[in-house]
């Protein structure tokens, strides 16, 4: 039985790595768009057309930024394929993508493509969160120059992220109070001995307002909690970190009303670590590429 030959377009280090590990697991890989070098067996595609011939197509982790051209970088950023000549050249290869956007996937059912989602795998999503919570220590060390030991820190949002974030940082010593809507979520965080804070509001007046002494604040609630009526109560040295996806947990307004020293940090472990979220993604699709071809 010959190779299935697997073609990546676009994406950033983290789609070489997957290919060199897809590569490993005794895929034919080849790759288009992709500007960082990249080892092992895989073969670089001077043309897109070329990709064509492959038995599935792979797209980036998101698959795009702007719901027409598929995400690349680098050199590729101004000439990235576009997502519908993809679909009508591809109509019979199986695609899969990571996060891909609704309309995106209404319209590949809509012309009858076959796309999956590989970033719906729980694995790749623990191991994401994993990652997320290294960079997002790593990131306000960096910016604030101390040690997160002895430091006062609230995590708020107790999902994926939130528990690996709250462990880290209890065990480097930092003082973790964990804010959550879901009652269940406190309980667990309360017996592994962090303070707790349900988030709620009274008279228009929101809980997260008592986390003002903190010295960081991580986020990972994709909801608008810190508004106007909550950041005027911080101080500027309270660095605030925004690890959650679109749309954010800060009203950008609010933001620049008050001067609210934050990060906007999505996709970390691209930017962290993009060889490990590589090696993480590239398991991934080898997962699910038996269910394509």
């Amino acid at each position: 039985m010959r190779e299935k030959k697997i073609a990546f377009i676009g994406g950033d280090g983290r789609q070489g790595a997957a290919a060199e590990r897809v590569s490993e697991l005794g895929y034919s890989v080849t790759v288009y768009g992709i500007p960082e070098a990249i080892g092992g067996h895989v073969r670089r595609l001077e043309q897109l057309e070329a990709a064509y011939d492959a038995d599935a197509l792979v797209l980036p982790l998101p698959m795009s930024g702007d719901g027409v051209t598929v995400s690349c970088v680098g050199a590729f950023r101004d000439q990235a394929p576009r997502i519908d000549e993809i679909f009508s050249n591809a109509k019979s290869i199986p695609i899969c993508a990571g996060r891909i956007q609704p309309k995106i996937k209404s319209e590949a059912d809509r012309l009858g493509v076959r796309l999956f989602d590989y970033f719906l795998s729980e694995e790749l999503m623990i191991k994401n969160a994993y990652l997320t919570a290294e960079g997002a220590i790593s990131l306000s060390m960096n910016e604030l120059g101390i040690s997160l030991g002895g430091a006062r820190v609230a995590v708020v949002g107790y999902g994926r992220i939130g528990k690996f974030l709250a462990r880290m940082l209890d065990s480097i010593g930092a003082s973790v109070t964990v804010a959550a809507r879901r009652t269940t979520d406190l309980a667990y965080a309360s017996c592994f001995g962090y303070g707790t804070l349900k988030i709620s509001v009274s008279h228009g007046k929101s809980s997260l307002s008592l986390l003002n002494s903190c010295d960081v604040v991580f986020n990972t609630a994709p909801h608008w909690l810190f508004d106007g009526t909550v950041l005027k109560d911080f101080s500027r040295r309270t660095l605030m970190v925004d690890l959650a996806s679109a749309p954010g947990g800060f009203d950008p307004k609010a933001v620049k009303e008050y001067g609210t020293n934050l990060i906007y940090a999505p996709g970390l472990p691209g930017k962290y670590a993009p060889t490990t979220a590589g090696s993480f993604v590239g398991d991934a699709i080898a997962e699910l590429l038996p269910k394509m071809i």
